[in-house]
């Protein structure tokens, strides 16, 4: 009975699109308090959950290059969103905002927005405020 009961909910759950907490608090990751607004080109997406991946290569202030560890939703909420795992490609040229990660040399930020200049994709994200 038990474990029907789990499995169950475990069902319900999956199927009802419900974002489970991260396994990690935000904050003490990401400084929700600033905002980075960074350009590049797509390296790999790593497609999954608990939190996708979108690793993207940019150029520092100094012209060396750097490649940064975006961190965003689940593949199951993606998807759901209408973005699969061959939606954007290496090579892609995108424009990421987001909460940078509070260590500076992991280069990591949140992702609060993307968008791909060379098709408008997608075309009803909202701004992210640059510092």
């Amino acid at each position: 009975m038990t474990r029907s009961l789990l499995l169950l909910v475990a069902v319900g759950v999956i199927v009802s699109g419900v974002a489970l907490e991260p396994h990690h608090a935000v904050g003490d990751v990401f400084d929700e308090l600033q905002t980075l607004t960074l350009e590049g080109e797509i390296v790999a997406l790593v497609y999954r959950n608990p939190h996708s991946l979108l690793h993207l290569q940019v150029a520092d202030q100094q012209g060396a290059d750097r490649t940064w560890s975006v961190e965003w939703r689940g593949a199951s909420l993606l998807s759901s969103g209408g973005l699969g795992p061959t939606t954007l490609q290496p090579g892609d040229h995108v424009v990421v905002c987001g909460n940078p990660g509070r260590d500076p040399g992991q280069f990591r930020l949140l992702l609060r927005t993307l968008k791909r200049p060379l098709d408008g994709w997608p075309s009803d994200i909202p701004r992210c405020d640059v510092d």
